[in-house]
């Protein structure tokens, strides 16, 4: 079972709180923060994969509202760095 523990400091008095059971979470990361496509660019990749905890699974869809925006990809699943 898997055990959070906060603490927090208060005017000399220390108080602590243990969160039990909390479930692990996957977390969104992707490989950049910004697209630059220049002048001439046609192409850009980018990546997402789960960042979080072990033994999550991240879902993810891709979107644009952009017409001029085409995505290879428009959906997947990351249990990690793959």
């Amino acid at each position: 079972m898997r055990t959070t523990k906060f603490c927090l400091q208060l005017l000399g008095v220390v108080s602590c709180l243990a969160l039990v059971g909390c479930p692990p979470t996957a977390k969104l990361s992707v490989s950049t923060t910004s697209l630059n496509f220049g002048t001439s660019g046609t192409s850009v990749e980018f990546t997402v994969h789960n960042s979080g905890s072990a033994n999550t699974t991240l879902v993810f869809d891709v979107e644009s509202d952009r017409p001029w925006l085409e995505l290879d990809v428009v959906s997947g699943q990351s249990t990690g760095e793959d």
